[in-house]
């Protein structure tokens, strides 16, 4: 396959093909938007000290970066309370109901896509690199209530 550019990349076992990651939609909307995930994006994963599933999700983004020439990760780490103030003022003046850790963009969290937290964060990465990511045992949230 000779197909090149942004929309394009490098799987797994070193075979090429394109590629899409998908983000959800504020819950309100509850339609699939999708997402070209393209050399020289931003995944920002954001989160709080301690919490095991930022620290998975902050991984798989720096893997993703790995696989996708030019992906940038941009860690936003906070204590929990921080974190939850964070997250109030990013996500509810666009009517987006999250409430745990971590929570992922592509992009920044003023202007980017909201993914979701940790569990939509890894289906995309399942669907758009199956030989990279496989369904977890145990995967979900810290929740920050």
């Amino acid at each position: 396959n000779s197909a090149s550019g942004p929309e394009h990349g490098v799987d797994g076992d070193g075979q090429r093909r394109r590629w899409r990651l998908l983000a959800e939609r504020p819950r309100a909307a509850a339609a699939t938007m999708t997402t070209t995930l393209a050399p020289g994006t931003s995944i920002t994963v954001a989160g709080y000290l301690g919490c095991a599933y930022f620290t998975k999700a902050l991984t798989d983004a720096h893997k993703v970066a790995s696989l996708v020439d030019g992906v940038v990760v941009t860690p936003l780490t906070f204590s929990r309370e921080e974190y939850f103030r964070f997250i109030g003022e990013r996500l509810a003046g666009k009517g987006i109901l999250h409430q745990t850790s971590p929570a992922v963009w592509f992009g920044s969290p003023e202007s980017g896509t909201f993914v979701g937290g940790a569990d939509a964060f890894a289906a995309a990465l399942r669907r758009d690199f199956p030989n990279d990511f496989e369904a977890p045992s145990g995967m979900g949230c810290c929740t920050i209530q």
